[in-house]
């Protein structure tokens, strides 16, 4: 292939896959193209192998590498059944029996260290007409490419960037903590001495942090979700609502699972708090929006897989300054004070005494009485 031959696609990790499908049924439109497809992980090689088959059972397929053993040949995937039963009764973990499914088929697949394997080590085979690599943007972070044009503009040692430092959206509560952490605290609040409203002299403040310590979370395939999290908010919202105030289409609540938010519309709609028009949606869906009260269900008490809300301090920020007069963050202080902006977060809610430790009281058990005799 020639340096014009040579593309990035950068898409969402939802339509990567279909992507990788579509260039390979566009090169195998071409006879005798033979095509190598990698990824980096062996996952990921299959679930493009899986669609590419469905849709191409006619071509001949081999995937290099197999749950049980990397560096031998899949033969389940070779479609192209003539050339399977001339190869029947060899031992397919010979070298020459690889050779031989590897040199018929027209598409092989493998991650990208299978691709560097022995198996492949063949002046004749390495010769693809076209590759496919699955996942390729994640070689661009190395050059920091994973970076937003903004933040290397920021970066930039000559730069001629202006802050703008006055802020018009929030309470002077809401902005104390932003303004430290992401701004080099030098935010001034437009609006010095806002007006208060009724349910903030009605117990809610503008600014708290709840602690669901007794809230984990659980998995729901892909996604998270926080049921004690889920309960408090309901409730409190709840309360929130016999306030007299007119809370239509003010209210957003904000959660980076898509499970919690599905959790959170149910919680809402079961507690007949419909009325009211509360917004639930992702940080994404929030970005560069606002609402009166926004209300932020952190999920995670665990450690473990996609750390990318609570690890990530631009989605924090995000969060964070959505609110115009009130922001509530209900979270699980165990597990965000291994996040130094976390951290950071909680002390400052404890330094201004607007940090409430949360105790969810399970179900009561109702115990019928016993029959009469």
């Amino acid at each position: 292939m020639s340096r014009s031959d040579r593309a990035l696609l950068r898409q969402p990790s939802s339509r990567r896959a279909k992507i990788s499908v579509g260039a390979a049924l566009g090169v195998n439109t071409q006879p005798n193209i033979r095509l190598l497809v990698t990824a980096p992980s062996n996952a990921a090689v299959n679930v493009i192998m899986h669609k590419i088959q469905a849709q191409m059972p006619e071509v001949a397929m081999v995937r290099l590498g197999q749950p049980t053993s990397p560096s031998l040949v899949w033969l389940e995937h070779l479609i192209d059944h003539d050339k399977a039963k001339n190869v029947k009764g060899h031992d397919w973990s010979s070298q020459e029996a690889r050779e031989r499914l590897l040199d018929g088929a027209q598409i092989v697949f493998c991650t990208l260290s299978g691709a560097g394997s022995w198996s492949m080590w063949n002046p004749k085979r390495s010769h693809f007409d076209a590759v496919i690599v699955d996942e390729a943007a994640q070689r661009l972070c190395r050059m920091e490419y994973d970076h937003s044009l903004f933040q290397r503009l920021v970066n930039n040692p000559v730069n001629h960037v202006v802050l703008l430092r006055e802020q018009y959206r929030m309470h002077p509560d809401i902005s104390s903590l932003p303004s430290r952490l992401f701004y080099s605290n030098v935010l001034v609040n437009a609006r010095r001495d806002p007006p208060d409203t009724p349910y903030h002299a009605a117990g809610f403040p503008p600014y708290m942090f709840y602690d669901v310590t007794d809230g984990l979370q659980s998995r729901v395939e892909t996604s998270y979700r926080n049921v004690p999290e889920v309960t408090f908010i309901a409730s409190r919202l709840g309360e929130l609502l016999k306030v007299p105030y007119d809370f239509k289409n003010k209210i957003g609540i904000i959660s980076p699972y898509k499970s919690q938010i599905e959790a959170i519309k149910d919680a809402l709609h079961a507690a007949k708090l419909t009325k009211a028009k509360i917004e639930v949606n992702t940080v994404d869906g929030f970005q560069g929006r606002e609402k009166e009260i926004i209300i932020v269900s952190c999920v995670r008490t665990l450690r473990s897989g996609d750390n990318s809300f609570w690890g990530d301090v631009r989605r924090m920020n995000v969060s964070l300054t959505r609110a115009i007069s009130s922001c509530w963050i209900v979270g699980n202080s165990n597990l965000l004070k291994e996040s130094p902006a976390w951290a950071e977060l909680l002390d400052d809610s404890k330094r201004r005494n607007v940090y409430q430790k949360v105790v969810i009281q399970p179900p009561t058990k109702v115990i019928p009485p016993p029959h009469a005799p």
